[in-house]
């Protein structure tokens, strides 16, 4: 008899193995997000397992058999959790029912049992893989195999004794430690995927900080050569003002110079000093926007007279080309007159673009102004030399000037735009740029 019980052991241990395989090919790789089909998918297979299993039973007396449904039903709860489990249940409970005979009411209890403490053990202990996993599993199966041996009091009176004395021994020296061994097997599966998996989140971070490393380095080389660009063109840009102002004074000291050059002189000298303190100032401008020391003051602003104060400051610099039309459109009575944003911020905005716009326009016109939509937005068109599309990222980064050969005749720090884009993000908006070459632009920019 002894020998019996552990063939079917023997037996069990066998279908045990490949219920693990299903742990560690089946459900380990996405438990996290298992779908509630595919819970149930497991449920019904680990059923069938149960089902196997209590078919190579070892039979004590007709209608009283004993196998390992306890060691598979409580590892499936503390591994798979509740909806495979509960279906597990079901199924070898059913097919318990259907067997009958006087051992019916002890088999339904072990199944539940079984199944419910490890469904328990899985919410009581849920840290019980940290550490003294094997500690954690026995007890798990010592308390199985006791509420096992419990269960044996339903069976009919005169069978109780003499299966208590059989079945003892190896419930708590066999089936007790089958369940630490098959648990300790299932949990190495684990194990080993956790380590596998994050061998491979290894990899993959390293493989992504090698190419951030790469595209730092490359970020970092294209900001010093448009540094060193930037400044070889800024000395340019300085140098040619002051040789303005230095060689027009020297003429100056000639007493004899006419009236006439003399007044064309100054003029040069004033426009050579506003352009030098403009490249000065914007270079001030970035520094602070890059430390954070500019800060938005919001006061309530008059729109239109905001624009026509733009339009006369600009207008005289229009003025010297005579194939621009430079306009602002009239602004409707009925139309929004005030909001709250910083006043001196929003017309630096305006004047950095307008004047942009006028730089780079040889013929057609330039205009400016709003249109009332929610958020309000700021538009400056024009009939200039335009901006290839593959630019229009880059064109508010720092440094940055696109217009090859025009822009270098034209002049400028490559700041202007960079500023504006700050500014605008200051106040809460977003700017955009439409614009082809040869087509002209749209510069628009919103404010809450």
């Amino acid at each position: 008899m002894q020998g019996s019980i552990f063939i079917a052991l023997l037996q069990n241990i066998a279908v045990l193995l490949a219920f693990s395989m299903i742990y560690e090919n089946f459900w380990i790789k996405n438990e996290d997000s298992k779908t509630i089909l595919a819970k149930v998918l497991t449920g019904f297979i680990i059923g069938g397992i149960g089902i196997l299993i209590m078919h190579t039973r070892w039979i004590y007396i007709p209608g009283i058999g004993f196998d390992t449904r306890s060691v598979l039903l409580s590892v499936t709860g503390l591994f798979f959790g509740g909806i495979p489990t509960l279906i597990a249940i079901a199924i070898t409970g059913g097919l318990r029912i259907y067997l009958g005979g006087g051992g019916v009411f002890m088999g339904i209890s072990v199944i539940i049992t079984s199944g419910l403490i490890g469904l328990l053990w899985r919410w009581l202990r849920p840290r019980w893989k940290e550490k003294n996993y094997s500690l954690e599993l026995l007890a798990m199966g010592f308390t199985v195999h006791l509420a096992m041996l419990a269960s044996t009091m339903l069976l009919p009176s005169e069978n109780f004794l003499p299966t208590v004395k059989v079945i003892a021994i190896p419930l708590i020296f066999l089936y007790s430690p089958a369940t630490m061994l098959l648990g300790i097997l299932m949990l190495g599966q684990w194990n080993n995927f956790q380590n596998r998996k994050a061998k491979e989140e290894l990899r993959e971070a390293e493989h992504r900080l090698n190419k951030e490393l790469v595209l730092a380095k490359e970020k970092a080389e294209e900001s010093d050569r448009l540094k060193s660009s930037f400044l070889a063109n800024l000395s340019h840009e300085i140098r040619t003002p002051m040789n303005a102002i230095l060689g027009f004074t020297d003429f100056l000291v000639d007493p004899n110079l006419p009236v006439e050059r003399r007044e064309r002189y100054n003029t040069i000298i004033q426009n050579s000093g506003n352009h030098l303190i403009s490249i000065i100032d914007d270079i001030i401008e970035i520094s602070k926007i890059e430390t954070n020391q500019v800060k938005a003051h919001i006061s309530k602003v008059n729109i239109p007279d905001l624009l026509k104060d733009v339009y006369q400051l600009l207008l005289i610099h229009a003025k010297k080309n005579p194939n621009v039309e430079f306009r602002l459109p009239v602004i409707p009575d009925k139309a929004v007159q005030h909001f709250q944003t910083d006043e001196l911020k929003l017309k630096q905005i305006l004047i950095n673009l307008v004047g942009n716009a006028i730089k780079f326009t040889e013929t057609g016109h330039v205009e400016f102004g709003y249109e009332e939509r929610t958020p309000l937005t700021f538009f400056i068109r024009d009939t200039g030399c335009g901006i290839d599309p593959d630019h229009h990222d880059i064109i508010f980064e720092r440094f940055r000037q696109v217009g090859g050969e025009i822009s270098i005749i034209k002049g400028g720090s490559g700041l202007g735009l960079a500023i504006v884009k700050a500014y605008v993000e200051m106040l809460g908006g977003k700017i955009t740029v439409e614009s082809e070459p040869e087509k002209g632009s749209i510069f628009k920019f919103t404010l809450p």
